[in-house]
């Protein structure tokens, strides 16, 4: 992921889920460092927290081939992102029927 130089939207939500993750305190972390993670973390939390973004994170990261699997995301959050995209694709399908 990092080697894009124009990262797309699909990048966003797995990039974010592994950034939290790494920016959590370890019990070996000294307390400057237990400190700058706990910032970053706080900061990034405030990030993409509405239900809108997040559905749209998730279904843009679920069209791109290589996070279709969606490994940062719970079971839960798997099974809706894919039922919201199959009934999207599905009303599309009535919008707009094949001849």
């Amino acid at each position: 992921m990092s080697e894009e130089s124009m990262p797309t939207l699909s990048v966003i939500d797995p990039l974010h889920t592994q950034l939290l993750a790494n920016f959590t305190t370890a019990p070996e972390d000294d307390q400057m460092t237990r400190e700058v993670k706990h910032a970053i973390r706080e900061d990034l939390m405030k990030r993409y927290t509405s239900a809108k973004e997040r559905h749209m994170l998730h279904a843009s990261s679920a069209l791109n081939p290589r996070f279709k699997a969606l490994p940062f995301l719970s079971e839960d959050e798997k099974v809706e992102t894919y039922s919201r995209l199959t009934a999207e694709a599905a009303s599309l399908e009535v919008a707009f029927p094949l001849i």
